[in-house]
């Protein structure tokens, strides 16, 4: 038979899985030290969970599907479902975690590792109880059905039986002469079953702790053992290549079941027990006959070792995991292993074979689906209950369950003659035997009744609405992690931006020294018009120069200016390469992209990318100042000359003149440099009034580039120049 899912995102072996209780998803875990979940429609990876350090164990789901626990090795984690979350890190064992199990109210969570249990609470991830009282390692665990008690076994061959409120052993029970693996309480949890090194099934009273019997029968290491899902019956498997079958209630061996070609490592009952399914070390899974022993089918696809294998809570497929990497999904409603199937073919073998009143009552609940099947039911039922073979909270939950599932899956006309039984016969009856109460029965009628919209809202029970209110509660939960998630994010962005802005502030403090120091070098050589005058001809020259740039230059210029520019300015930034660097780094900012396009075009030397550059960074950081003013210069400097060179002179006399009065006023007034105000009035002196007062010192303030309110005699000539 051909599966119908494979699943195959795993990179290695492939030792556990489970399914979800609502069948929707399943959980794997594999030595590529991840678990991940798949959906069962589609058998799409819907999330991996990865943070074990070693092999994944045991994955479980909790009872309600809100968690589920992975086992690695010394190593429990506890994660969201809904989030993919690790909620709970849990270690604490000295030694390998080999086993876990939930509570039934999914509350808790009982771990066991080198010669101790702990149980751990879900919800806050604490240690509450810890159990010490083997004296070898502890190799298998189980809560009992009323989550009251913990069984456990282990290398010390014996059987514990602990109170879970206390975390008291109150029972030990010996009895085995070697190992003891695997235990389990039975379904009503009367019983506990356990495996041995010794290769026997041995069976003990919960309640005194007393040996009941021994069931022998299997000629090697039993690797699972479970009781069926109505406690009739006992199957295990193991290393001798076989899947038997005990009556739990006599101890009788039923029959043994062959086919695989190598050990057979798992097993499952389905949820009506009428199947077994066994995976094995012979790469198949196969499909048991719980009442024949006949194999129905064997399911071949995997390439490797079969270690993993579980039925869907309804019964549809069956999940299996190999150490081919791979998970696959089996369908079996063809067989209808769920829920609705067969009532009556049951209810008939359960007469042949004379079962008690509970064993046929867990046996038929499951599969009631339809009315009359109810009325069978609730008859054999009060058959029993009169006949002391069962006791009355037996029939409330059986009953009350039965009703509350079918009450969500039937709709009935109001006036219809099933609807009419109902409220005038059934419900009536069963309030009458005290299994439901008079709220019960009137929300019961209006549930069953077809398109009743307000039943839901009007006749919902206490624990209903607390089921209600507990799963927006727990919608409420996700939506907090998810927004802790997002504000974790946030505050880990925050800090990285906080860094950064840190950095930027830095490099900042770095490109300001810098610039000042140009700024003190431009200073410097900007009475040299010469040549600033060759260096804007060479940001003119740019564009259409190329490896004779520096000829050009050579004819124009004297170098030797532009050199010791170059050597300064190199000194100050640490070489031309970090010039250019700055550069690129200023990118867009650039005011001149003639000048970004030659750099990037061309092959210039560089002394002549660190003018470039020089000019540029003042370029950026100075407002364009000094851009005006090397334009105003290149203007100039095209400026057909004077045959008579009268404006030469005449410009060497401005020059003169501007300088000697500067230096006048500075010596009477006994400093270097003069205010802003002062300047103005000598400026003003100069022009003879021909310039309005405020534009001088409008003037002036432009160029006063340490913006000190002080005017160098550079700055004054400069200014002077402007305003003539």
């Amino acid at each position: 038979m051909a599966a119908v899912l494979t699943m195959r995102e795993h990179s290695d072996c492939v030792n556990t899985l489970h399914v979800s209780p609502d069948g929707r998803l399943i959980a794997s875990g594999s030595d590529d030290k991840t678990v991940k979940l798949w959906d069962t429609q589609t058998g799409v990876c819907v999330r991996t969970m990865t943070g074990h350090s070693d092999s994944i164990l045991a994955v479980h789901f909790s009872p309600k599907g809100r968690f589920m626990a992975s086992v690695g090795c010394d190593t429990l984690k506890l994660w969201d479902i809904h989030t993919g979350a690790c909620v709970h890190t849990i270690t604490g064992h000295s030694d390998w975690v080999f086993a876990v199990h939930f509570s039934p109210d999914g509350r808790f969570i009982v771990s066991v590792g080198g010669d101790t249990l702990k149980l751990w609470d879900v919800h806050t991830g604490a240690c509450v109880r810890i159990m010490m009282g083997h004296s070898d390692w502890v190799l298998a665990v189980h809560f009992s059905p009323d989550g009251r008690f913990i069984t456990s076994v282990g290398g010390d061959k014996t059987v514990k039986l602990w109170d879970a409120q206390t975390g008291v052993c109150v029972r030990t029970m010996t009895g085995h002469s070697d190992d003891v693996t695997v235990v389990q309480f039975s379904p009503d949890g009367r019983f506990i079953a356990s495996f041995g090194g010794d290769k026997t099934v041995k069976l003990w009273d919960a309640q005194t702790g007393a040996f009941v019997r021994t069931m022998t029968g299997h000629s090697d290491d039993v690797t699972v053992m479970q009781f069926s899902p109505d406690g009739r019956f006992i199957a295990s498997v193991g290393g001798d290549k076989t899947v038997k079958l005990w009556d739990a209630q006599t101890g009788a061996f039923v029959r043994t079941m062959t086919g695989h070609s190598d050990d057979v490592t798992v097993m499952q009952f389905s949820p009506d027990g009428r199947f077994i399914a066994s995976g094995s070390d012979d790469e198949t899974v196969k499909l048991w006959d719980a009442q024949t022993g006949a194999c129905l089918r064997t399911m071949t696809g995997h390439s490797s070792k079969v270690h993993a294998v579980h039925f869907a809570p309804d019964g549809r497929f069956i999940a299996s995991g190999s150490w081919d990497s791979t998970v696959k999904l089996w369908g079996t409603s063809d067989l209808k292993c769920g829920p609705g199937s067969q009532f009556f073919a049951v209810f008939v073998q359960c007469n042949d074979e004379a079962l008690g009143g509970y064993q046929a009552l867990v046996r038929l609940s499951p599969l009631v689906s339809d009315v009359s099947e109810l009325k069978v039911l609730y008859t054999l039922a009060s058959l029993a209950l009169k006949n002391g073979e069962i006791e009355r909270v037996h029939v409330q939950y059986y009953i009350r369950s039965v009703l509350r599932r079918i009450s969500k899956e039937f709709k009935f006309d109001k006036n219809s003659e099933v609807m009419t039984m109902l409220s005038r016969i059934i419900l009536p009856r069963l309030e009458q035997d005290k299994v439901i109460d008079a709220n019960e029965r009137e929300r019961l009628v209006h549930e069953f009744t077809k398109d009743n919209v307000f039943a839901d809202f009007r006749y919902r029970t206490l624990e209903e609405t607390v089921t209600l209110h507990s799963a927006q509660m727990s919608q409420l939960q996700t939506a907090v992690v998810d927004l802790n998630d997002h504000v974790s994010g946030l505050q880990t962005a925050m800090v990285l931006l906080d860094q950064r802005i840190t950095n930027v502030a830095e490099y900042a403090i770095q490109v300001d020294a810098q610039v000042r120091a140009f700024k003190g070098l431009y200073r410097k050589h900007l009475k040299r018009r010469a040549t600033i005058a060759a260096v804007t001809a060479l940001i003119s020259f740019i564009p259409y120069a190329g490896a004779g740039l520096t000829k050009i230059l050579d004819s124009i210029v004297d170098f030797s200016s532009v050199v010791e520019i170059v050597t300064n300015a190199a000194e100050l930034v640490g070489g031309a390469e970090n010039i250019i660097n700055a550069i690129e780094l200023v990118g867009e900012m650039w005011a001149d992209g003639a000048l970004h396009a030659s750099v990037r075009d061309h092959h210039l030397a560089a002394p002549q990318v660190a003018v470039m550059g020089m000019i540029q960074m003042i370029t950026a950081m100075e407002n364009s100042h000094a851009l005006r003013e090397l334009e105003d210069l290149k203007r100039k400097s095209r400026v057909p000359p004077n045959p008579a060179g009268s404006g030469r002179e005449s410009m060497s006399d401005k020059l003169a003149q501007w300088k000697a009065a500067f230096n006048q006023m500075c010596a009477v007034t006994e400093v270097k440099e003069l205010d802003v105000e002062t300047a103005a009035h000598v400026a003003a002196e100069l022009l003879c009034d021909r310039v309005e007062f405020e534009r001088i010192k409008a003037v002036l303030r432009s160029k006063d580039r340490d913006r000190n309110n002080s005017i160098s005699i550079v700055e004054f000539v400069i200014a002077m120049n402007a305003l003539t």
